[in-house]
């Protein structure tokens, strides 16, 4: 990613907890993103409709609609904190570690 796109990027995320995203869950627009990509990229590669690459991850599981399990387990978690990027009309969510602050680490 160039550094201005990521720059602009960076100022369009945010950190919330579970239990703000469960109504966006219910409806839905939640996508979850592997920690092995960056939120700043998913969201510059969904915004282009870069569909290879969009599939390619999908195939890979590297992307993909939270599962009723992982659901649960967050709800048994509420304050669990994740990283937030809104791609209309999804919102793409990462799970954030205890020692991370955001996916801009």
């Amino acid at each position: 990613m160039e550094p201005q796109a990521y720059l602009k990027a960076s100022e369009q995320f945010d950190n919330i907890q579970w239990q703000w995203l469960r109504n966006h869950h219910d409806k839905g627009v939640l996508i979850l993103v592997d920690s092995a990509l960056e939120l700043p990229d998913v969201e510059q590669r969904i915004t282009a409709d870069d569909t290879a690459t969009v599939q390619a991850w999908m195939a890979s599981h590297l992307i993909a609609r939270p599962t009723p399990e992982q659901s649960a387990t967050w709800d048994n978690e509420p304050a669990k904190l994740f990283s937030m990027m809104i791609v209309q009309p999804f919102v793409l969510i990462q799970e954030v570690s205890p020692d991370q602050n955001g996916p801009f680490q």
